[in-house]
C-alpha cells in the first residue's frame, strides 16, 4: 500500500462515519476518576432512562434518515452499519476510530472480522506506510495496534491471556 493515494470524503464513507458519530449525539461521555483513569474510555450511564431513550430516538432518527425502517431492538446495544463489497469499509471504520476519537475522547477499539484474509488486509492497511501518513495529516495521531493471535491448546498448560489482550487493557490514553 506504499504510495496509495487516498481519496478523502466521498458520500458514502462520510454518511456512514456521520450516522455513526450521530447515534451518541447529545451523550454525555464522563471520564474515569482514580489512579487508572488514563487507561479507560469515557462513558456514559447507560441505566439512565434518558440515555436509553436518547440512543433508541437517535437510532431511530439515523435509520429513517438513511431510508430504512426505524427498527430499534429495545434490548440491543449494537450498532450494525453495512457497507457493499468494494466501497471502502476498512477505510470508513479507521476514520469512525479517528472521528470517535477526536469528537468523544473514545481511544480503545475492538476491531473484529469474519475471516484470517480480511484480517491480514486490515492489519496491512493499518500498518500501511500510507494509511498512516494519511490519517496523521487529518488528526494528528496515529493508531497503536495490537493484534491478537489464536493460540495453540496445549492440554498441559495453563491457559493465559495473550500478551496484545494484556497490553490492550492497560494502554493509556496519551492525549
Amino acid at each position: 500500500m506504499s504510495g496509495f493515494n487516498f481519496e478523502k470524503n466521498l458520500e458514502h464513507q462520510s454518511k456512514a462515519v456521520n450516522s455513526t458519530l450521530a447515534v451518541f449525539k447529545d451523550f454525555n461521555f464522563e471520564k474515569a476518576i482514580g489512579a487508572e483513569a488514563n487507561k479507560i474510555n469515557p462513558y456514559f450511564n447507560k441505566k439512565s432512562e434518558y440515555n436509553i431513550q436518547l440512543f433508541k430516538d437517535n437510532v431511530s432518527n439515523i435509520q429513517s434518515y438513511n431510508g430504512r425502517k426505524p427498527n430499534p431492538n429495545e434490548k440491543s446495544n449494537i450498532i450494525d452499519i453495512m457497507m457493499e463489497t468494494g466501497t471502502g469499509k476498512t477505510y470508513t471504520y479507521t476514520k469512525t476510530i479517528f472521528e470517535l476519537n477526536k469528537q468523544f475522547g473514545i481511544f480503545k477499539f475492538i476491531i473484529i472480522v469474519p475471516t484470517l484474509s480480511i484480517k491480514a488486509g486490515t492489519i496491512d492497511f493499518l500498518n500501511s506506510e500510507s494509511s498512516r501518513n494519511h490519517f496523521k495529516l487529518q488528526y494528528r495521531k496515529e493508531i497503536k495496534l495490537y493484534k491478537v493471535e489464536s493460540q495453540k491448546n496445549n492440554k498441559n498448560k495453563k491457559q493465559t491471556l495473550p500478551d496484545s489482550i494484556y497490553k490492550f487493557v492497560n494502554a493509556e490514553n496519551t492525549d
